[in-house]
């Protein structure tokens, strides 16, 4: 089957809850080290020297080795600010902890500091065998610390082992810059087993990292569960949170795709009119970023048979566009092909005869020829019904004729019969003879 023969065929993403309770706003302790104490926040600061040695609970080594942590998730939010280079720097710092954490002596690793080191390391996506191997070394620290437990199956991707363990961890003690990872772990470990629950990490998640790579991945992951719950309101809301706030985000042309192809999926009735409430939020977010979205989502939903959705999409992206565009001439074309299986069939065929479809791409070019060849059916049978009416009633008329003129033969006989019998009696009662 040609793409245009199966496309012509298929063709007939709020207020976070906090149900889970909170982390809290905690007094920071003297071991938790300042600079990564504003992870909560999106407030860079600068680390003084003076900080540094305030830090008397940690050894210098250590410091060195929280600031090499406060590097990585530096270089995790410029991931989210479209700097594609932090890739590159984030595995060279993981590189450098895990050089760092082999290196610590056994007997430390029960103190804050090299505990925060390690969570830190594991929940960044480091080695779980840098991990195992020093907690090896110290069966005494892990054995009494869920925390530990945890983190060692979380390593090594045992979901239940790591589901059980956390489940015991007192998050209050946690030190605050870790509380949003700590939640975004907890929600990748029930997004199979409890999406609801995975729901309220991710809100959690988002709630103790604004503006960081954990609210930009927490919400990512809350708008796919949202759609696949059938609650497209909710999703909605946090997809326009997710464009204001992480439009140059390195994830977020495939995040917008994943959108687009889940508000493309929804049949609901209220779909169209929740996709033009969330079109006219997102005003004041990156143009180019909308573009994608509503371009993908005209696609998407026309190749899905979704028109009222196709049609949104299509006002929008005419919206956006200039009236010489390529964008225009996309939004004509959506548009044209949204009332291609309509009774508007015979002008949305004139509108397609009438675009230009030079600077199409493949996916237009299907489209557009699909598009025609549904329109011209859809109007060649609104044609042949007609003719096959007006031949019905035609027809029914000429039947009714036929009716009426043999019931008049009929009944001049009859009267003529009448007439000649009344004459014949007439002749007899008087004698007259012909």
């Amino acid at each position: 089957m040609t793409r245009i023969a199966k496309w012509s065929a298929i063709f007939l993403l709020s207020s976070a809850s906090a149900a889970g309770g909170g982390y809290g706003l905690w007094q920071l302790k003297p071991e938790w080290v300042a600079p990564l104490a504003k992870r909560l926040g999106q407030i860079e600061t600068q680390k003084s020297d003076g900080a540094v040695a305030e830090q008397k609970s940690a050894p210098k080594n250590a410091v060195g080795t929280l600031d090499k942590l406060r590097q990585l998730y530096r270089a995790q939010d410029r991931a989210i600010e479209g700097d594609r280079n932090s890739l590159a720097d984030q595995k060279r710092i993981l590189t450098e902890l895990a050089r760092d954490i082999r290196s610590m002596p056994a007997s430390d690793l029960a103190a804050p500091y090299n505990i925060a080191i390690l969570v830190g390391y594991v929940l960044s996506g480091g080695n779980a065998v840098v991990i195992d191997d020093q907690l090896s070394k110290a069966a005494e620290v892990i054995e009494s610390s869920a925390l530990m437990n945890g983190l060692k199956a979380y390593g090594k991707r045992q979901s239940e082992e790591a589901l059980l363990a956390f489940a015991n961890v007192q998050q209050e003690k946690l030190p605050p810059f870790l509380a949003g990872q700590f939640a975004l772990a907890n929600a990748s470990l029930h997004m199979r087993s409890d999406q609801t629950q995975a729901l309220l990490y991710l809100d959690e998640a988002r709630l103790q990292s604004p503006r960081t790579a954990v609210d930009e991945a927490a919400s990512r992951w809350q708008i796919s569960i949202l759609f696949s719950k059938g609650d497209a309101s909710r999703g909605l809301q946090i997809a326009s949170r997710y464009l204001r706030y992480f439009p140059r985000s390195i994830y977020a042309k495939s995040a917008i795709e994943k959108l687009a192809t889940a508000i493309a999926n929804d049949r609901s009735a209220g779909i169209a009119a929740q996709l033009s409430e969330f079109a006219d939020t997102l005003h004041h977010t990156d143009v180019s970023s909308r573009q994608v979205l509503f371009v993908a989502l005209a696609r998407g939903a026309l190749t899905k048979g979704n028109m009222s959705v196709a049609a949104v999409a299509a006002r929008e992206i005419q919206t956006l566009s200039g009236d010489t565009s390529i964008l225009a001439q996309q939004a004509r074309l959506y548009s044209a092909a949204a009332n291609a299986p309509t009774q508007a069939a015979a002008a949305a065929l004139k509108e397609l005869r009438q675009i230009s479809d030079v600077a199409f791409e493949p996916a237009d070019l299907d489209i557009l020829n699909a598009a025609k060849a549904v329109a011209a059916f859809v109007d060649g049978k609104k044609l042949e019904s007609e003719k096959s009416e007006t031949e019905a009633q035609i027809a029914e008329l000429e039947a009714t004729n036929d009716r009426s003129l043999k019931l008049h033969g009929d009944l001049a006989d009859t009267v003529a019969r009448v007439t000649k019998a009344v004459s014949d009696a007439d002749r007899l009662m008087t004698g007259k003879q012909e």
